[in-house]
């Protein structure tokens, strides 16, 4: 049967189905109970191609254990709670994520009439636990509202943000994340988006985006003969390739990669409900309709099963190397390392603080350095030319820890005092202390007893780092009143004040960093806190500016 969809109107609303559209109609109704439909294909040779293979629509149940992530974890008191983990040394996949988090916070934010801001909590908040909980984002949304691991405690409407592995095999590797709105405990909205990665390259993508872009076209004319009775209607009944393939792609909820390279992608009911919407637009348009929509069968989703022979054919590059992955049972290449000092960092959905530490380094900074690393904290460090160039090891090992390096003169005298040669002289030497000991030098400075003027910033040319705590450690005040300017006063964006040339100090940073963390704090470097785009002659006081 061929409905004329651009033809004259011809079709009777309401008039008995045809024998042909009935015929597709029993077809659809052995389709939806279980059986599944093949449609022969041919490759660009002419030789023939496994078969795409119509099922009905199946979803991943469970996600895969991935160690050595870095947990995420954010609560805001708009009512949102999110988990996500980062995977070490692939900034590209961390930002898509962290942006896919942020958009869907930004978006919830409005939609309660405000605005997302990171927000540290109180100290016991207990957020140093964070990161995916195996099996959270396969939980029935409402399970998800009602646990406290997993939700705010909040009233009225809120966010949930959860998380799963689902998949490392080779070196690619895919995370899921679901975003479950509730109001008042009851679910209003539960969506999901997996994001895809390999260690080998920078490509990130959707589950939809792993279809290749040009086969669109190719896909939809293939398996619109197995997906078209499912409403009861024939291949040519259907909406055009150029408007059928991007609606395809743009309902596919699900993409799962078969332990034997095989790749199914499940579409959602609003594909073909836009199809049936298209047909009800047309019939409604004729004048002597031969059919009742109302007659056709209701939309519902399928599934693709696309053999690994067929995968280079529809599949990106990324999809086909998963593919092939989990054809030969590769095992995960194993999480890489990297230090919280090179991390990525988005502060601007993360609640962020910098540590800072000046006149070092001292013979207490190594053991500074282990207390950070233990707690996945980083800090900078403004040095002294003439420290760095008695303990040049421990410069090296600031900057090899991940750690930042700044440069806060050589002899610490106020450089408003001296004349430009004097700066320069100051700052040169230092940073040439520095890159000699590291192999790199500092891009910041941070003029001793934060005095400076706008001819010393624009000798230097560089950023000068102040600070918006100082925690008078030098004073030696103790570790509860260090304790207190660090953890409990301090707010998101902080850059902090201390001195690793005092045992005192340094001392009590291990108690400091467990209770930042509970707080749901990211410790990190002044780089980080900016995103990597301080540059030039400017002061900053905070992440704040």
């Amino acid at each position: 049967m061929k409905l004329s969809l651009t033809g004259p109107a011809t079709l009777k609303r309401g008039a008995a189905l045809p024998a042909l559209l009935a015929a597709s109609l029993v077809l659809a109704s052995c389709s939806t109970g279980g059986a599944s439909s093949e449609q022969s294909l041919k490759g660009p040779d002419g030789k023939k191609l496994p078969e795409i293979v119509l099922e009905d629509p199946s979803y991943p149940s469970a996600g895969v254990d991935v160690p050595g992530l870095r947990g995420q974890r954010i609560l805001s008191s708009l009512g949102a709670a999110a988990r996500w983990d980062s995977l070490p040394a692939n900034p590209a996949f961390n930002a898509a994520v962290s942006q896919t988090v942020k958009s869907q916070l930004d978006a919830y934010a409005e939609s309660v009439g405000s605005v997302y801001l990171p927000e540290a909590q109180p100290v016991e908040a207990g957020l140093a636990e964070r990161g995916c909980i195996p099996g959270s984002s396969f939980l029935p949304p409402d399970q998800i509202l009602r646990d406290p691991q997993l939700s705010p405690p909040a009233e009225g409407r809120t966010l949930s943000i959860v998380c799963d592995s689902v998949l490392a095999a080779g070196d690619n590797f895919g995370q899921r994340l679901r975003f479950v709105r509730g109001e008042n405990g009851q679910v209003t909205s539960d969506t999901v988006e997996t994001l895809y990665t390999s260690l080998a390259g920078d490509s990130v993508l959707r589950e939809s985006e792993l279809l290749a872009e040009d086969a669109l076209p190719q896909l939809y004319g293939a398996s619109a003969p197995l997906f078209a009775p499912r409403i009861g209607l024939s291949a040519e009944d259907l909406l055009p390739a150029e408007q059928g393939a991007p609606l395809l792609r743009a309902h596919v909820s699900s993409v799962q990669f078969d332990d034997n390279g095989a790749v199914v992608i499940t579409v959602d009911a609003g594909f073909l409900q836009q199809q049936l919407d298209s047909i009800a637009a047309v019939v409604a348009a004729q004048s002597e309709p031969e059919i009742s929509v109302e007659d056709l069968p209701a939309a519902s989703g399928f599934s693709l099963r696309f053999d690994p022979a067929l995968v280079p054919t529809y599949f990106t590059e990324l999809g086909q190397g998963i593919s092939k992955a989990k054809q030969e049972g590769a095992p995960w290449v194993g999480t890489p390392s990297e230090p919280a000092g090179l991390a990525y960092v988005d502060c601007d959905l993360n609640p962020c603080a910098a540590l800072t530490f000046d006149d070092g380094p001292s013979e207490f900074t190594p053991q500074l350095l282990a207390d950070l690393a233990s707690s996945d904290a980083a800090a900078t460090f403004y040095l002294l030319g003439q420290n760095a160039a008695i303990y040049p090891e421990i410069v090296k090992q600031i900057h090899d820890s991940g750690n930042e390096l700044g440069n806060h003169s050589y002899s610490h005298p106020q450089l408003t005092g001296l004349s430009v040669d004097g700066v320069v002289a100051e700052l040169s030497e230092t940073s040439g202390a520095i890159e000699e000991a590291a192999g790199v030098g500092p891009k910041t400075v941070r003029p001793p007893y934060g005095d400076w003027n706008e001819t010393v910033l624009q000798t230097a040319q560089v950023p000068f780092i102040m600070w918006s705590i100082d925690t008078l450690d030098w004073q030696k005040p103790g570790d509860a009143a260090l304790i207190d300017s660090v953890v409990y006063q301090s707010q998101p964006n902080d850059i902090i004040l201390m001195h690793d040339i005092h045992q005192s100090t340094t001392s009590a940073v291990p108690q400091m960093l467990p209770l930042l963390n509970d707080r749901g704090y990211s410790l990190v470097t002044i780089d980080q806190l900016f995103g990597g785009e301080l540059t030039g002659p400017t002061v900053v006081y905070s992440g704040d500016r």
